[in-house]
């Protein structure tokens, strides 16, 4: 017959080998989650980079094509009135294109103070150009009715000196501020879309000691001129 002695010590080493085990299942435990829950913060931080990517993408095509038509009407007519120097635009931007701020806020702290405004300023700068296109299609289609009615049906040109003298001053203002309103954007917004992605970037890095650490235009196929790479 066991021993009293013997017979704690095997209920100990029962006891102990219980709460060890439990204790490496919920470490084993702990580390999954812990782990599927970095995972998943990354993938939410690539998804926002991702649609800042698209949202860079548009910006730049648009800027390109507003940027080239207007050349090409100066090279035409270097007296154009600013009114005349943008034509009307075709171009397809996604409205719904919008970052998850909720999914990144685990980025929002201390080291990263800057990084929620960069992001919002970067979205805002987006839906600006995005509102801005909307209003100057409108705006054109009205302004080509008007303009139909000074045009050359055989050579096709717009004759500016009659365009100047009868369109409502009302349309042409209205056309100048979109115009100008336009050209600052495009001149001034790029770059809080390209901040942000930088604030982004780093704010993976330094979340995940570089297990984020790629460039956007690796990742993205997005061309960069090399001052702006992020």
């Amino acid at each position: 017959m066991a021993s009293p002695e013997s017979f704690l010590l095997d209920i100990s080493k029962t006891l102990i080998g219980t709460f060890v085990g439990a204790g490496l299942a919920f470490f084993v435990n702990w580390t999954f989650r812990q782990s599927q829950k970095e995972e998943e913060q990354i993938k939410a931080g690539y998804v926002a980079m991702v649609i800042l990517g698209r949202m860079i993408t548009a910006f730049i095509s648009y800027k390109e094509g507003i940027t080239k038509a207007r050349e090409s009407v100066l090279n035409d007519s270097p007296d154009a009135p600013f009114y005349l120097q943008i034509r009307y635009t075709v171009f397809d931007f996604d409205e719904a294109l919008a970052l998850d701020i909720p999914s990144i806020t685990f980025l929002f702290d201390s080291k990263n103070v800057n990084l929620i405004n960069h992001l919002l300023m970067a979205q805002d700068a987006y839906r600006n150009i995005v509102h801005l296109h909307k209003h100057h299609t409108v705006s054109m289609e009205q302004f080509r009715e008007k303009i139909a009615e000074f045009t050359d049906a055989q050579r096709k040109t717009v004759n500016i000196k009659n365009v100047q003298e009868h369109l409502p001053r009302h349309l042409t203002s209205q056309m100048e501020e979109l115009n100008k309103s336009l050209i600052a954007a495009l001149t001034n917004d790029e770059v809080k879309l390209i901040e942000a992605v930088k604030a982004l970037k780093a704010a993976l890095n330094r979340k995940f000691s570089n297990r984020v650490n790629i460039g956007l235009s690796t990742a993205l196929g997005i061309s960069f001129t090399p001052n702006n790479e992020p």
